[in-house]
């Protein structure tokens, strides 16, 4: 078994085994239906603690070829594993003596040296609530992808992509610190945002901090109030180092494609447009109070035909 650790600087969480369950002005304006925006919740997730801030965000993405594992390290925050493609096998880094001397000895689902696994599939997720490190393994024959999603207590944002010697690709998708936190217990929620062409949404002020990710489609992204920050991606090719972080003023405006990314600070107010000629695809991370509603204006109808155009 290959394996590797993550080598995240300041990204050392802790988790226990736990429950499991990618500027311009508009162009001519025009009214705005349900079928020009959509938005599609794809997880919500509770945890019961909540680092002091300023806290540190990351969403990371990796790559593990087959037969490859990586270790989580320990950490100090909330940490999720939602997986996108292949299979990934989460366990224990040290697991007890299970008392078989041979692997084919063991039940299922246990492995001499790696200890009972919980096996993901694309579109679940892996929670950690306690100190404790696990390791996400690649069992199977093709690759397997994961996205990563750590909250932290620190103002670093060391995040690098790399490679490492058995092939993982770490790849960082958007990261920033946060300035503010809703206090515990707090809601981590995956969205899907689909905007046509000539469309714009609002990004009105919430209680936490909002992450995006373009994934397809061009961006024309308006700052009305409070802090912004933005990156441009170097290229579109997983590892790719993308753009220094920079603070998108109130009153103006920027362009991004595929792979930039946006920081979107507590209260901070913006406007997301597509200025592209096809259809813009985000994805969205909010952290919320426990609870919290979704806001006015975001909760149009979403097919997957839309989202996924």
């Amino acid at each position: 078994m290959r394996r590797t650790a993550l080598s995240l600087l300041l990204l050392s969480l802790a988790l226990p085994l736990a429950a499991f369950a990618s500027v311009a002005a508009a162009q001519e304006s025009r009214p705005i239906t349900e079928a020009d925006v959509a938005s599609r919740q794809i997880l919500s997730v509770e945890f019961a603690i909540a680092p002091p801030a300023p806290a540190f965000i990351a969403l990371v993405r990796f790559t593990l070829p087959p037969g490859a594992a990586v270790d989580s390290g320990p950490i100090a925050g909330p940490r999720l594993f939602l997986v996108e493609s292949g299979e990934v096998a989460v366990g224990a880094v040290d697991p007890p003596d299970l008392g078989f001397l041979r692997a084919a000895d063991a039940p299922p689902g246990a492995v001499a040296g790696f200890g009972p696994a919980v096996i993901l599939r694309p579109g679940d997720h892996f929670v950690a609530t306690g100190p404790e490190p696990v390791e996400l393994r690649n069992d199977g024959a093709q690759a397997a992808v994961f996205l990563d999603t750590v909250i932290v207590s620190g103002s670093s944002s060391a995040v690098s992509p790399h490679t490492s010697a058995n092939g993982v690709v770490v790849d960082p998708l958007v990261a920033g610190v946060a300035n503010a936190l809703p206090a515990a217990p707090i809601e981590l929620r995956f969205e899907r945002l689909g905007i046509a062409t000539g469309s714009e949404i609002a990004l009105p002020a919430a209680p936490g901090p909002r992450l995006f990710v373009v994934e397809s489609g061009m961006l024309g992204l308006a700052a009305v109030s409070g802090e912004i920050t933005y990156s441009s991606a170097a290229g579109n090719n997983p590892g790719s180092v993308a753009g220094r972080a920079r603070t998108l003023s109130p009153g103006k405006e920027t362009l991004l494609t595929a792979r930039g990314s946006v920081f979107a600070q507590p209260d901070a107010v913006g406007i997301a447009r597509n200025i592209g000629r096809t259809h813009l695809v985000l994805l969205a991370i909010t952290i919320l109070p426990a609870g919290h509603a979704k806001p006015a204006g975001n909760d149009s109808a979403a097919t997957p035909d839309a989202l996924d155009a």
